[in-house]
């Protein structure tokens, strides 16, 4: 063997080792899942088929080492993209004691904005020792995104009443409404495969078969 193949070897034996360790030490994974909006996306988003990837809508979902979900991302022939009146493109999950905090990004990565997408862009999951959601803090956007008011020459609403449409929008207790994390049922992995709600809250089963 000549030298340079020696350290080629070499090389590429370290660069293996390397790529190798990272992945242990992320303990990252990746999981794709094929969605159905319909024909023309005129139907409600769901999950199709788990864990495939053959297909040109997809969702991406990056999975830690706990097996939780850490972020989900809407695709269309590989890129982040909205389906019909579902603005999301990606979700990012954070964990900490009884808590998650699920934040909400459009297209160009923008944090959702009521006022163009009628949505919060964050909640933060509280729950008891029993893994049961007791209450939910949501954070909103209230700024003026477009300029569609100043073209029909009336008034943009206010941020008061941004807020009270966000506010009716979604519950914050489940004396309000049953509580559920609200992009976990795009979710594969989930909290290493429980699906938080309020307690005696039975999630809606979707129309497609998972």
């Amino acid at each position: 063997m000549t030298f340079q193949k020696h350290v080629g070897i070499l090389i590429l034996c370290f660069t293996a080792t390397i790529i190798m360790f990272s992945g242990c030490k992320t303990g990252q994974s990746i999981l794709h899942h094929i969605i159905y909006v319909g024909y023309s996306d005129d139907r409600p988003l769901v999950v199709d088929v788990w864990n495939r990837a053959d297909h040109d809508k997809l969702i991406k979902e990056t999975v830690d080492k706990k097996n939780r979900v850490t972020k989900l991302e809407f695709l269309r022939d590989g890129k982040k993209t909205g389906f019909g009146g579902f603005p999301i493109c990606t979700v990012n999950y954070e964990y900490s004691k009884n808590k998650i905090t699920e934040t909400a990004f459009d297209k160009n990565d923008e944090i959702i904005n009521v006022e163009k997408h009628s949505a919060h862009y964050k909640s933060i999951y509280h729950l008891n020792d029993n893994g049961f959601i007791i209450k939910v803090e949501r954070f909103s956007d209230l700024e003026i995104r477009t300029n569609i008011y100043e073209e029909l020459n009336i008034p943009p609403p206010t941020k008061e009443e941004l807020e009270e449409y966000s506010k009716e929008q979604f519950s914050l207790t489940p004396q309000d409404a049953p509580l559920e994390i609200e992009f976990y049922r795009y979710s594969y992995s989930k909290l290493n495969g429980i699906y938080p709600v309020s307690e005696n809250y039975i999630p809606e089963a979707d129309y497609k078969n998972k």
